[in-house]
């Protein structure tokens, strides 16, 4: 805010200095990155879909699913059109839902999980937040202490955890099976 007020903003600090590049938020660099961002999300999505289909079976893992008014405690046709997961899974007396995410570290985790908590609020099944880049800062520790500093206290339905967690975790649910006649 301070730079915005002093000197107009970073591009234009970026402008009076002579550097080539001003503004990284449009353009080229901006779709470059957009473009990564988006290819590390749909492979890190493929790459957890076949853990999921291994575990619970083709059948039971649905991708992008939009939750119907079964899974939202306080019903409003707006909300209902917003709730997507990345994936909605059926198992033995236990369906839940995943959203997997790529950040780059652990500000940024905080920042996606800031944005999902409100969306998710009022589903009244588990949502497993998932964290795929284990080679960043985001350890189980940084994890356990956002929890326990956040001011306004998670509910228990959100399951915030590291990729090689959630697959211990999935060890522990019972998958659905289907018999043909």
């Amino acid at each position: 805010r301070q730079l915005q007020r002093a000197f107009g903003g970073l591009p234009t600090i970026r402008e009076e200095l002579g550097l080539a590049i001003v503004d990284y938020n449009t353009g080229d660099i901006r779709s470059k990155v957009a473009r990564e961002i988006n290819r590390k999300g749909n492979s890190t999505e493929r790459d957890f879909e076949k853990i999921l289909v291994s575990r619970f079976g083709e059948y039971f893992v649905h991708v992008e699913k939009l939750l119907s008014n079964q899974y939202i405690i306080q019903h409003s046709p707006e909300l209902a059109k917003k709730i997507r997961v990345d994936f909605f899974v059926y198992a033995q007396s236990y369906n839940f839902c995943v959203d997997v995410l790529f950040p780059k570290d652990l500000d940024m985790w905080i920042r996606c999980v800031n944005i999902k908590l409100p969306k998710y609020a009022l589903v009244n099944l588990d949502v497993y937040i998932v964290n795929f880049n284990e080679g960043s800062n985001i350890t189980h520790e940084a994890i356990k202490s956002y929890k326990a500093h956040k001011q306004i206290p998670i509910s228990n339905h959100f399951k915030l955890m590291n990729a090689s967690e959630f697959i211990t975790q999935l060890n522990l649910i019972k998958p659905l099976s289907v018999t043909v006649k």
